[in-house]
């Protein structure tokens, strides 16, 4: 039982508001040379959060006619966060944010530790007292923008502009398992090692995070002059180079990261390519099978490339349209078979299978004559290399098929997706999809014929929402009693 239970909350906001000008004071700054403006300390925002939670819990074996003991925990969590992010840009050129976060945590119980000598183990008793665990952590960034312009004045092409956006943060958080802080109880085992114990119900950070992390970012622009037309000048984003990297100084051993780097192009609407590679600063060792930690700009040579990732994606789509040509009155046999004096001209035996042919309730009001197919479909290829090991190589090449969509007549539409294993000329998984409209209702068909997930399911639901539980359903595969 968690009773009571109450949370406040504090949404963010200036911890030294700045007044605004108004119109008065405005008119009484009109002569001045300089308006007023917010400082420093006017970015500096923060938040509050509490939580409050009393729950009781019972023990025993349910229908045991025992007692059951109760344990109660209390606790009260409340959090502070305090923020900086700047307004505006130092020297005109330099963005700058801070954060501070802060959490604090009190409990009316505590855990303590001794060693059990019949048991050879380390049993945890339940102190009753105040107890605080509080937590921090501290991040910084910042970054700015550098601009090149280059004019070419070929054809239409007027300028192209580089735009590198280098940046740089710091985070750090300490280590909360160290004695200074008090939050873990030291106390040797069977063994005589000494082992850290928790003395609190909620877990505390025992990962000191002391990093720093780096990157710049490439933009590469062009602007194209008009046309008789439509003299109005274009923009386009030709593509991104990013690379970013870091370096943690509590890492034991290879402390300074890959290297990442990312580029993006879309040279039109319906093509995009995207290359991710990944350099490593540090040795292979191929005795060990293993990276070692040396770095490689000693022995002069450069990064290696550990990962490399192409996908080209292409997106296609059409539609052919044909004339419908109207619906012409149709005649039933029934209906001429009948004179003007209203007898039928139809014998008797044959007369219900007139009738029969004359009525359908399900026919369109237009008929169908014309074919008009509207498709899309989206192929992916993917090449991947993983150069762990250099001496063993890893290539895949995968051709994903993805959202191909097929509007075969106006009330049926079909689906398909596959992955290709191109290098072993093979099918890795397929599904079809049918989708039929049925007025008032609706049914899906989707059926993977081969691989790990081989099944199919069939569905006929009404397609009112809020009746969509009314359905039929038919399912089977490796998952089902049926296994086809």
């Amino acid at each position: 039982m968690t009773l009571p239970q109450v949370s406040f909350r504090l949404g963010q906001r200036q911890l030294f508001k700045f007044e605004k000008e108004t119109k008065r004071t405005r008119q009484k700054r009109r002569d001045e040379e300089t308006r007023r403006e917010p400082k420093w300390y006017h970015s500096i925002y923060y938040s509050y959060n509490s939580r409050l939670v009393n729950s009781i819990r019972t023990g025993g074996t349910l229908f045991s006619g025992q007692p059951k003991p109760k344990k109660t925990d209390r606790l009260i969590d409340h959090n502070a966060s305090l923020n900086m992010s700047s307004p505006k840009r130092f020297f005109g050129w330099l963005g700058w944010n801070q954060s501070l976060s802060y959490q604090e945590k009190w409990f009316d119980r505590y855990l303590s530790y001794h060693f059990n000598s019949d048991t050879k183990e380390i049993v945890a008793d339940t102190v009753s007292g105040f107890a605080a665990q509080r937590i921090f952590s501290y991040s910084t960034s910042a970054n700015t923008k550098i601009y090149g312009l280059f004019t070419p004045n070929i054809g239409r092409i007027k300028a192209i502009r580089h735009v590198v956006t280098p940046s740089i943060s710091f985070s750090y958080q300490p280590d909360f398992s160290e004695s200074i802080w008090g939050y873990f109880q030291e106390i040797p085992d069977s063994n005589g090692v000494i082992q850290k114990k928790n003395r609190f119900f909620y877990t505390t950070p025992t990962t000191a995070r002391k990093s720093i992390s780096f990157g710049v970012q490439n933009l590469f622009q062009m602007k194209t002059q008009g046309d008789e037309e439509n003299a109005k000048e274009k923009k386009y984003d030709l593509f991104t180079v990013n690379f970013n990297s870091g370096y943690n100084f509590e890492a034991p051993e290879f402390k300074l990261s890959n290297l990442s780097t990312s580029m993006r192009a879309n040279p039109s609407r319906n093509l995009s390519i995207n290359l991710n590679t990944a350099h490593s600063f540090y040795e292979f060792d191929t005795a060990l099978n293993r990276q070692i930690n040396k770095f490689l700009w000693k022995e002069k040579k450069f990064p290696r490339l550990t990962n490399l990732n192409l996908n080209l994606t292409l997106k296609l789509q059409g539609k052919r349209k044909s004339e419908a040509q109207p619906r012409t009155p149709r005649t039933s046999s029934f209906e001429s078979g009948i004179t003007e004096q209203g007898e039928s001209e139809i014998p008797g035996d044959e007369f219900n299978e007139y009738y029969e042919e004359a009525q359908d309730r399900f026919e369109a009001e237009e008929d169908f004559t014309g074919l008009d197919i509207s498709w899309s479909t989206s192929l992916s290829f993917n090449f991947s290399l993983s150069r762990y090991n250099p001496q063993r190589p890893i290539k895949r090449y995968y051709l994903r098929i993805s959202g191909m969509k097929v509007k075969l007549t106006k009330n049926w539409d079909f689906t398909y997706q596959a992955q290709i294993d191109l290098l072993n000329k093979q099918i890795v998984q397929h599904s079809f999809n049918f989708r039929r409209d049925l007025h008032c209702w609706v049914m899906t068909f989707r059926w993977v014929p081969s691989g790990l997930g081989k099944q199919f399911y069939l569905r006929i639901n009404v397609k009112a929402t809020q009746l969509q539980d009314i359905k039929v359903e038919k399912r089977g595969g490796r998952t089902s009693i049926l296994r086809y």
